[in-house]
């Protein structure tokens, strides 16, 4: 989430219990084609259904095709960088 100013080792504070809204910055859990989960951290995009993207444009966005699939952990609030 480099253009959003997230990086490696930063810390984020998340809200597990504020609704979803387009534009966000969350952490999500989406079951992968083995059946497991993995954790990534996306800008919600509801414009043309369900999208994560991510704000680096080295990486596309995920099309989230079956809502089953997804789970939302919470929202961002803060970003804390700790001191070197």
């Amino acid at each position: 989430m480099t253009g959003d100013h997230i990086t490696d080792r930063d810390l984020v504070i998340v809200d597990p219990e504020r609704a979803p809204r387009h534009g966000d910055i969350r952490i999500f859990m989406i079951r992968n084609k083995d059946g497991g989960l993995d954790g990534v951290l996306k800008r919600l995009d509801l414009s043309e259904g369900t999208r994560l993207v991510p704000s680096n444009p080295a990486h596309a966005p995920i099309v989230i095709t079956n809502e089953d699939d997804l789970f939302a952990v919470g929202t961002v609030l803060a970003v804390v960088r700790p001191v070197k």
